[in-house]
């Protein structure tokens, strides 16, 4: 009777210990995923403010492209480009550098990516969207992912493992898969890619390898494709009406 009884006990015990543990173990799994969805939430929003900075900075230069070339006509006038007009164009050209219709050169950041060795992950469109957004944000001048100008209508798609940027398969440069380059202000964009909500430290902790330079002088060429306007056009006059 007495050996049945602590056959009983102990089977009790184990049964009660082994809940405990499972218990346990469920509220810490549930605590995590609670604070990797409040992370995941605050990441987002974050980089939903930063592509809203982007397109309200892209519209500010598409106005004032189209403000100088209209003021740069009107100061032509079949008269040496002298004076003002001079001074429009250089404006213009300094505008067509930021928009992606001219290649330039400066101090920048080189950032590499390299997913092929990850095995909780690989880099997705989305997260080098992110990256230009933020590069963006942090005020970058210009921005190339493998060799493509990023511009206001630059779309980056998955093909398979790959990628497309500007409906281009980007071709990879060194062995490296992803290779972006940005001229501006190295100090400020290594900053905001770093701390906007563990994006790079995301992919790192995932087996992404990535190295993030600052250097001297980045090339980034000029935008290979064509902008193409639905709905805008050039000289329309205040209220007209067709």
């Amino acid at each position: 009777m007495l050996s049945r009884y602590w056959r009983f006990y102990i089977s009790l015990s184990v049964v009660s210990i082994v809940l405990g543990i499972l218990l346990a173990t469920q509220f810490r799994t549930t605590m995590e995923i609670q604070k990797q969805v409040g992370n995941s939430s605050r990441r987002y929003q974050s980089l939903i403010n930063v592509l809203d900075q982007a397109r309200k900075k892209q519209a500010e230069l598409t106005a004032q492209v189209a403000k100088l070339r209209q003021e740069l006509e009107q100061n032509k006038s079949g008269v040496p480009e002298t004076g003002r007009a001079a001074e429009v164009s250089k404006e213009i050209n300094q505008i067509k550098m930021l928009t992606g219709e001219l290649p330039v050169q400066g101090p920048g950041l080189y950032i590499a990516i390299d997913d092929r060795e990850a095995t909780a992950t690989q880099v997705f469109s989305g997260d080098i969207k992110d990256i230009i957004n933020i590069l963006r944000y942090s005020g970058a001048e210009a921005i190339a992912v493998n060799g493509q100008r990023v511009v206001s209508n630059t779309a980056v798609h998955e093909a398979g493992r790959n990628l497309l940027v500007n409906k281009v398969p980007i071709n990879r440069t060194q062995g490296i898969p992803y290779e972006i380059l940005a001229i501006g202000d190295r100090d400020n964009m290594e900053s905001l890619l770093k701390v906007t909500y563990g994006l790079l430290a995301d992919l790192q902790g995932a087996g992404v390898k990535i190295n993030l330079s600052k250097v001297d002088r980045v090339d980034i060429p000029a935008y290979k494709g064509g902008m193409v306007f639905k709905y805008g056009k050039t000289g329309a006059s205040p209220g007209g009406g067709g």
